[in-house]
């Protein structure tokens, strides 16, 4: 049987057996087929040998750069599609992702291989590197994966909170614009207090609104003068241009907390499903699917906060860039297992001074 006039194949070897349905692939210059099936030879791989047949999706033709299975083939994975352009010089962008998260070697990370000026015919077979090779780049920004769930603004999420090296683990804690963590997690070690006047024992010393207490120290008699003694009032990170923001400091570029704004964005173009046990990790949370593109989804797991030297509660809590309207507190994204009318899912706020995750978005 002979392959369809556009056809290319991909072949990826040293994939772990029973794997290869985990993994999708994407390519730039590669549209993926659709709808009903049909045989094929594979064709020979450097002495790789000939599989007697795949079967994979024909009728109709997906866009440039669509993410799709593979099949099993003599130990790795082949990926046929169509060309956009064969023939000519292209610059391809081929992108894999393991999306079960098991614990071989390849758990659940995402692998970019960039291939410039190379010209494809149809039916070329490309043998692409192993994908522990060390050719592979894990995409990202500035080293920090993230997951394009195809929003509106275009952000990217962070597959992980700062300090966790997996979507399950909790991360590291820090009180609000703070960028260290620390052992205890109390207002008489907070980064931005000093002592106060009179009767007041420490006031906040840094992003200060007009709260009408007046015989603190954010006012002189009746007049608000706030952090500088201008007048300026100073609600978000981005006033002081992100300077104690801990994701852009820690992991810098344009990593940063997301605001109210942001977190509403995500969960305006996501489904959101708790899971009592992440891709059997044990780990509890809420997986957040994008509704834009059903095979991107990011992870939050619930992991308490810090109060004083240990962490209190199982529920989640994630810093927003923001303050709430009550002088000590920032606001605060709420998360919990959903019970009757509660959704799981909320806002609240927390003392400044506690311990929280912190999950970066990029611009």
């Amino acid at each position: 049987m002979q392959l369809m006039p556009e056809d290319v194949q991909f072949f990826i070897p040293d994939i772990p057996e029973g794997r290869a349905s985990d993994f999708l692939f994407s390519c730039n210059q590669l549209k993926r087929r659709k709808v009903g099936t049909y045989s094929i030879p594979c064709i020979d791989y450097k002495g790789q040998g000939t599989n007697p047949s795949v079967s994979f999706a024909s009728y109709g033709v997906g866009n440039l750069g669509d993410s799709f299975k593979g099949y099993p083939y003599k130990g790795g994975i082949v990926f046929p599609g169509v060309l956009g352009s064969p023939g000519t010089s292209q610059d391809y962008v081929i992108i894999v992702t393991d999306t079960k998260g098991t614990s071989d070697t390849y758990d659940d990370k995402t692998y970019t291989f960039n291939a410039s000026n190379k010209k494809l015919k149809v039916h070329d077979a490309v043998r692409l590197p192993a994908l522990n090779s060390g050719r592979w780049e894990e995409p990202g920004i500035n080293g920090h994966e993230y997951v394009d769930l195809g929003l509106p603004s275009g952000r990217k999420w962070a597959t992980c909170n700062i300090g966790a090296d997996k979507p399950e683990e909790a991360g590291n804690y820090y009180a609000w614009a703070e960028t260290a963590t620390k052992d205890k997690y109390i207002w008489s070690n907070y980064k931005w207090t000093k002592d106060g006047p009179d009767d007041w024992e420490l006031c906040i010393s840094k992003y200060t609104f007009a709260d009408g207490m007046k015989s603190g120290v954010w006012y002189n008699g009746n007049s608000f003068v706030g952090d500088n003694g201008d007048g300026v009032e100073h609600l978000d990170y981005s006033s002081y241009n992100y300077a104690d923001d801990p994701a852009r400091q820690i992991w810098g570029s344009t990593w940063r907390t997301p605001s109210d704004d942001v977190f509403s964005e995500l969960f305006g173009y996501a489904d959101s499903e708790w899971t009592d046990d992440y891709k059997g990790t044990g780990v509890k949370g809420w997986v957040v699917t994008s509704t834009v593109n059903a095979n991107k989804s990011i992870f939050l797991p619930v992991a308490g906060y810090f109060k004083y030297d240990r962490i209190y509660d199982s529920d989640g809590y994630y810093w927003m860039s923001s303050l709430e309207y009550t002088s000590y507190e920032a606001a605060v994204l709420y998360l919990h297992e959903p019970s009757g009318a509660m959704t799981g899912v909320g806002y609240q706020s927390h003392e400044r001074c506690h311990g929280l995750s912190v999950r970066p978005v990029a611009d």
